[in-house]
């Protein structure tokens, strides 16, 4: 047979194979993506009504076996933690003061001193991340003396200061701070909140080093409505500064930022970021039969 002959026949005949051939099983079904699991409830600390809650108490006693005493009182620790709804909103946050702390025996756990005027109306800015302040609330502390002996539980109550964010912040922008140097910041904006800045001058705070190019920032009214301060560049490029707290002649605390060179300091911009509206408020705290440690 020739050769040509040979090769269409074998042609033919793969032809009719792949002819006969059955089709290709279809494609398993796609096994189907697994939704995304629906979100959780959110955590305990941003829910409920703004309230201070007890985590914990550790209690130091003292023994003295003559007087008079020295060391200090025997006394509780309370671990608490400012949790609820519109927990990011809190600027400032004041201490846990208490007007009522009895044990089940009638016995005051209350320091006879009492608190004093600044106690009462200082307020912290509050620098926990939004992240922070979901997971675990705002923690804060208190002293107390110890209750008697043999006592089980104790009552509390007492109140804190909120300075609670009631609108959005805003920037105050105000060119060559160092022109303020001994006198008080002149910004309309300022002037309108009624928010009282100082620039102190260095020779006032004598742990300044001579020759510092530094700024000592004091504030004075209404600091609860200051969100925060930097300094920035003529390009709104923030300088990158960790003030450092210290002592004017006057026994007053300032901010000091220090600059790396004079040009720096003559050309900065200071941005002071302000809460135009802020709800200012005492949050009442009630905790009834706490067991003691």
């Amino acid at each position: 047979m020739p050769r040509w002959t040979t090769a269409l026949f074998l042609l033919t005949a793969v032809s009719a194979v792949a002819q006969d051939a059955p089709p290709p099983a279809p494609a398993p079904d796609a096994v189907p993506a697994t939704a995304p699991a629906a979100p959780g409830p959110p955590p305990e600390t941003v829910t409920g009504p703004l309230r201070a809650e007890l985590t914990g108490m550790a209690e130091t006693r003292r023994w003295f076996r003559d007087p008079p005493k020295t060391g200090g009182e025997s006394e509780v620790m309370l671990q608490m933690r400012l949790c609820g709804d519109r927990l990011s909103d809190v600027a400032r946050a004041g201490r846990p003061l208490f007007d009522v702390a009895v044990d089940e025996a009638g016995h005051s756990m209350l320091r006879p001193e009492g608190y004093t005027d600044r106690e009462k109306t200082e307020t912290f800015r509050i620098r926990s991340s939004p992240e922070s302040l979901r997971e675990r609330g705002l923690t804060m502390s208190a002293r107390l003396l110890a209750a008697s002996r043999g006592a089980k539980t104790a009552t509390l109550r007492g109140s804190m200061r909120i300075i609670r964010a009631a609108g959005p912040s805003e920037d105050v922008v105000i060119e060559s701070p160092a022109v303020f140097r001994g006198k008080r910041v002149e910004h309309p904006r300022l002037a309108g909140l009624d928010i009282e800045i100082d620039i102190v001058s260095n020779d006032k705070v004598p742990t300044i080093p001579p020759g510092q190019f530094a700024l000592a920032v004091l504030m004075g009214k209404n600091m609860e409505r200051v969100k925060g301060l930097e300094f920035h560049d003529p390009w709104l490029t923030r300088l990158r500064m960790n003030p450092r707290n210290m002592q004017t002649s006057d026994g007053e605390t300032v901010a000091v930022y220090t600059f790396p060179d004079p040009a720096t300091l003559e050309n900065s911009l200071m941005v002071v970021e302000v809460w135009p509206q802020v709800e200012d408020f005492q949050l009442p705290i009630e905790l009834k039969d706490i067991p003691l440690p």
